[in-house]
């Protein structure tokens, strides 16, 4: 028994447990690499079928919200941070590079 949060306190499985739990294991493993026939029939099955009117609102809606910023412009502001800390980074990493060629 534990306090909660603290897991097993120095429980060390023994080799039949290990052996149980990894037959287990690979009893319930769906290979994720499926044969050229497989990935043939799987996208067969789905063509020229649309998609519900419902799904598509739910497409929708999943899309829905600032999940990345991909296309969206920055501020100059942003830039410019971003420029200054890159320009940082590079002569950081070019006097770095100096010292090393120095020492060779």
């Amino acid at each position: 028994m534990t306090d909660g949060g603290e897991g097993t306190s120095g429980w060390i499985p023994n080799e039949e447990w290990r052996n149980k739990k990894s037959q287990s294991q690979k009893v319930n493993f769906v290979n994720p690499m499926l044969s050229e026939e497989s990935r043939i029939k799987s996208s067969n099955s789905r063509l020229g079928k649309a998609h519900s009117e419902q799904h598509k609102i739910n497409i929708g809606k999943a899309s829905l919200g600032n999940k990345s910023r991909t296309g969206l412009k920055n501020s100059i502001q942003s830039n410019l941070q971003r420029a200054i800390t890159m320009k940082a980074i590079w002569e950081t990493k070019k006097s770095t590079e100096e010292k090393n060629h120095e020492h060779h």
